[in-house]
């Protein structure tokens, strides 16, 4: 499971989450470089690369992406991005649900 915090979100959001779910499954919850300088002019594409760089690096292929707000947004957008990847979303609270709309 990964789970994607929002603009305003800390790992500390997720807290009891991951601790119920870290005893059945891998957990992973990356810190978004959204302060960045680079990531800033890159936007959510620059976050979806980031994304898709992290999944590269572990080598995953099936999972479950969980986002809050942005990172709900960048799930969103990762999932079209990606078809070719086994996920299931769980978005909450997310921005951007439009995006699929779009895509």
């Amino acid at each position: 499971i990964i789970f994607l915090h929002g603009l305003f979100g800390e790992l500390s959001n997720w807290k009891a989450t991951i601790e119920h779910f870290s005893k059945s499954y891998r957990v992973i919850v990356p810190i978004l470089p959204i302060y960045d300088g680079s990531l800033q002019k890159d936007g959510l594409d620059g976050l979806v690369s980031y994304l898709h760089e992290l999944v590269k690096e572990l080598n995953i292929e099936r999972f479950n992406l969980v986002g809050n707000s942005l990172g709900g947004q960048i799930s969103i957008l990762y999932s079209v991005a990606f078809p070719e990847k086994e996920i299931r979303l769980v978005l909450t609270g997310s921005a951007g649900r439009e995006a699929i709309m779009h895509t």
